[in-house]
């Protein structure tokens, strides 16, 4: 009897472990990528891997008579269990994540977190469509007011996949709450506005771009005017300056040229985007064989790279310059360690700057508390340091003279000190940026800088 048993398990085990052969054998070759094809390698049975063609594996999860056979399966990521579906109705996959979380070091420690996380998937040919609906961790009401939701499209080939992604209108509160929710300023500060997003996405390469729209954007309760006061305060006297001064035109001229016209900050500031470095496989991350002149490290001022998974090289484009609102606030809070928390904390101050005490009393504020050089701030004390006079009281050429300081105060009065001249070129492009002067103004400007000879402190 014990050898019959015995027979019958050795043969049940020897077909459990034909058929899982069998399996990884198709699997491998079936799925296999074929010259030139989009691949990855995945994990079929415990540690068993293989190289699969992906395009093949999208085409075959989304075919109609496949992809039901995946409902109810679950799969283990590391953002979370994902549910496959199948919507009968639409000849969509479905797949959901709940509950679903993921790290992004520039956020903070604390990762993002949401209570479940939606996206659908039907496609016609090589051409892919779906929804998206995120709930973000503590929502009272799941599907209501309080989901984010949008749309996405890709298109589909051998070489790769390109995806666009579109959500929708939703409170500028809410993304702040799931991005940053650890921010102490949320618990004061009263948001207003909306916000979409739109981002494109591509694989293999992984690369980005995430550029959202702030509408009506504007925040309370900060208390950013009483900061920029006291801290005017501990500058001396206040200058008095108004905006049609010829300090405050330098000033804009030097800074912010397009100050009037913004709010606040840089719409494209708000954009992240990365793309593949040149000269780097996005599949493989070989890099070519360098040249004996070949220099490893990069050019100064140029794009930060970071490598991503898959070896790939993404490089992050620069910001733009700081507007006069992001130089206030840099000037009245340390910064945080988070570049991306930095970010956000940042937007909220720059929109109550806006609102209040808005462009000209902030104008006159950042003149009255801004770091000149030699342990000085406000233009009051700058003015009689280094022209023995009050800045309202200074001609149009020192004014400029003034306003060269602002972008490198220290750096450029130790210039001054060790050279015994002006930077004539740097002031040049202060009147270039000037408005609010007319043609004649400009060129006695240019006129008189060119024979300034302004003795250094």
């Amino acid at each position: 009897m014990n050898k019959v048993l015995r027979l019958a398990l050795y043969t049940l085990l020897a077909l459990v472990l034909t058929s899982v052969f069998a399996l990884v054998l198709i699997v491998k070759f079936a799925l296999a990528p074929s010259s030139g094809e989009w691949s990855e390698r995945v994990r079929i049975i415990g540690p068993v891997e293989a190289e699969l063609g992906m395009p093949t594996v999208l085409r075959l999860a989304t075919v109609s008579w496949f992809a039901p056979w995946l409902s109810g399966h679950t799969l283990d990521t590391r953002f979370g269990p994902v549910l496959l579906g199948w919507n009968a109705t639409s000849k969509s996959l479905v797949m959901t994540c709940a509950p679903c979380q993921w790290s992004e070091p520039e956020l903070g420690d604390k990762p993002i977190a949401l209570e479940s996380f939606e996206i659908t998937a039907s496609r016609d040919v090589d051409l892919l469509t779906g929804t998206l609906r995120a709930t973000p961790a503590g929502s009272q009401a799941a599907g209501g007011a309080t989901d984010l939701r949008g749309r996405w499209n890709g298109r589909l080939t051998q070489k790769g996949l390109s995806l666009s992604f579109d959500v929708g209108s939703a409170p500028i509160a809410q993304w702040y709450q799931l991005l940053a929710p650890g921010l102490p300023e949320l618990q004061r500060a009263r948001i207003s506005g909306t916000a979409t997003i739109q981002a494109k996405f591509s694989l293999p390469e992984r690369t980005y771009s995430v550029k959202p729209s702030l509408t009506q954007f504007s925040v309370e309760g900060l208390g950013v005017t009483s900061l920029m006061v006291s801290r005017a305060a501990a500058c001396g006297p206040s200058a008095g300056l108004s905006e049609g001064s010829w300090v405050a035109k330098a000033a804009l001229g030097a800074l912010d040229p397009e100050y009037k016209d913004h709010p606040g900050y840089d719409p494209a500031s708000l954009m992240v985007a990365s793309e593949v470095q040149p000269g780097l496989s996005p599949a493989s991350g070989e890099k070519p064989a360098k040249k004996r002149n070949d220099k490893a490290a990069p050019k100064a001022g140029a794009p930060a790279a970071a490598t991503g998974a898959g070896g790939a090289v993404s490089v992050r484009q620069p910001a733009p310059p700081p507007t006069l609102d992001e130089r206030v606030v840099r000037l009245l809070l340390p910064p945080l360690p988070n570049a991306g928390q930095q970010r956000l904390r940042e937007l909220l101050y720059v929109a109550e700057l806006e609102r209040s005490p808005g462009k000209d009393g902030l104008l006159a504020g950042f003149l009255d508390m801004a770091p000149w050089g030699d342990n000085i701030c406000g233009a009051e004390a700058a003015a009689r340091r280094y022209f023995k006079r009050s800045a309202n009281g200074l001609a149009p050429a020192q004014a400029v003279w003034l306003a060269t300081l602002l972008d490198d105060p220290a750096g450029r009065v130790a210039r001054w000190q060790s050279e015994g001249q002006i930077d004539r070129e740097r002031a040049r492009q202060v009147v270039q940026g000037m408005k609010d002067v007319n043609g004649g103004q400009r060129a006695a400007l240019y006129s008189t800088l060119s024979r300034a000879k302004f003795p250094p402190p």
